[in-house]
């Protein structure tokens, strides 16, 4: 493993990498709450070229969606990086926060019942999981869930063993 730098950052490269990717200057952006390597790219040679970018893991994986397993998005190296649909990239991602009524994914304060909610989407549809009285129970019942829908690389809310008890 290698590093490159990436503003005052660094980015972690596999070494066969390292020569190709050390040849540019790399910007570091953030996006989302994350960080990411990008450059730009000539993307004609008129006499008033334009220009576009392109993301390190873009340039190291040539696919437009690609996930950083381990969500940091300087970790470059290929054991890091896999291949997504749009679909599979949008169950990976990290929640995002709406109604801040629960720290999990998936779970709500269900108000009318003074419950805690799980549900999740499939395909658009929301799905409900179930109604239950402890927040960490509902974001279980979520775990269980987006294991069965979404398969064994989906997003799991972390729950300490101090709320489970």
């Amino acid at each position: 493993m290698k590093l490159i730098p990436v503003g005052n950052l660094f980015a972690q490269v596999d070494d066969d990498d390292y020569f190709e990717l050390s040849q540019y200057t790399w910007s570091l952006i953030e996006w989302k709450g994350k960080r990411y390597a990008k450059r730009k790219q000539r993307l004609s040679d008129d006499p008033y070229p334009k220009y576009g970018t392109i993301s390190m893991h873009q340039q190291i994986t040539g696919y437009d969606l690609t996930d950083h397993i381990d969500g940091n998005g300087l970790n470059n190296q290929r054991s890091n990086l896999r291949h997504l649909s749009h679909k599979k990239n949008i169950q990976y991602q990290l929640p995002q926060r709406r109604d801040k009524s629960s720290k999990y994914r998936g779970v709500s304060w269900f108000k009318p019942r003074q419950k805690w909610k799980a549900r999740l989407k499939i395909d658009g549809r929301e799905v409900h999981v179930g109604y239950f009285t402890c927040e960490h129970q509902a974001a279980e019942a979520w775990n269980k869930a987006a294991l069965k829908h979404y398969g064994p690389d989906s997003y799991q809310n972390v729950i300490s063993t101090e709320e489970r008890r």
